[in-house]
């Protein structure tokens, strides 16, 4: 999708019914907007339950529809602080064309890349898990994952009525991020939309995306060494998230092990690009007690204790 259209940014909203940490999030009510049996929104609407060729055929046509849009939207000021993880945000928001009738609302949308989650697969879902074994089979590497929702589901008005044309709105808001996530994963995405009756059929005007905290602005933090760079919470009671980063691409495998070595549960193998990765952990699924978290490259190995209570 991106290849051929790299203009488009992706959004995704994981399901309630998920043991994942990064199904609940600020916004999740959005999920009450996605009526199952309904799938028209498009063009335009956030719609539901697409298939990949579905969504590839709409973005297509929606870039030959409307190759320009009126809406500009610039983040004029970005300031991130590292220790205390609040990002404060200004926004200049403009009709760059005619006058516009309606309302328009704008969300402030974070998610976060590479995050390594033991998916469930239940009957019709991919390979089933074999009877009276756990719903757990493949590591998957999760993209474009919504952590947050910055004013909730609904978003936040910025105009009513109708929109003066050349007229210029300006916007400000703070958020933090949760320690569990990697900022340097993490992107902002800003969205302008006609309200609608119902969210799922607002049109979206505008979106642009950008990174919380670029390479360029922690240059000593670009992965330069195959570690576990943090595991948060430790001690963990149902969930932690291990944070690791890989400097070549390559085989690598990360493991839970008791104290006597034995090997409680796999996290994560296979040849990776370089980078970092959040590995999520159900932790509530192994007795309590201490364990090692071990990280094997094809550079050596490196662990850390990890705690379940």
């Amino acid at each position: 999708m991106l290849d051929s259209f790299p203009n488009t940014v992706i959004v995704s909203f994981h399901g309630g019914n998920s043991d994942s940490s990064f199904s609940a999030f600020q916004g999740d009510s959005i999920y009450s907007y996605f009526p199952s049996h309904i799938k028209t929104a498009y063009p335009g609407g956030i719609g539901y339950g697409f298939c990949y060729d579905t969504i590839y055929k709409i973005v297509n046509s929606l870039y030959n529809e409307f190759p320009e849009t009126p809406v500009d939207i610039e983040i004029s000021d970005k300031i991130w602080n590292p220790n205390t993880k609040i990002i404060d945000l200004s926004l200049t928001i403009k009709n760059d064309g005619p006058e516009l009738m309606g309302s328009y609302w704008y969300n402030v949308i974070v998610t976060e890349d590479n995050i390594i989650h033991m998916h469930k697969t239940l009957g019709g879902c991919s390979t089933a898990t074999p009877p009276g074994q756990p719903y757990y089979d493949t590591a998957y590497n999760n993209n474009w994952v919504t952590r947050k929702m910055v004013f909730w589901s609904e978003g936040k008005s910025l105009i009513e009525e109708f929109w003066p044309e050349q007229q210029i709105i300006t916007q400000s808001c703070s958020f933090s991020l949760d320690s569990a996530w990697i900022p340097e994963n993490c992107n902002i995405a800003v969205h302008v939309y006609k309200k609608a009756d119902s969210l799922y059929k607002s049109p979206v005007m505008q979106v642009i995306q950008q990174p919380v905290i670029g390479w360029s602005d922690i240059s000593e933090s670009k992965p330069h060494e195959n570690k576990i760079i943090a595991i948060f919470p430790n001690p963990a009671v149902d969930i932690t998230n291990i944070h690791i980063s890989l400097t070549d691409k390559g085989l690598c495998s990360l493991n839970i092990f008791d104290l006597n070595g034995n090997i409680i549960r796999p996290l994560l193998s296979g040849n990776r690009n370089p980078g970092l990765y959040n590995v999520e952990f159900q932790t509530n699924i192994i007795p309590k007690g201490t364990y090692l978290v071990v990280l094997e490259t094809n550079t050596g190995i490196t662990s850390e204790k990890i705690i379940i209570q």
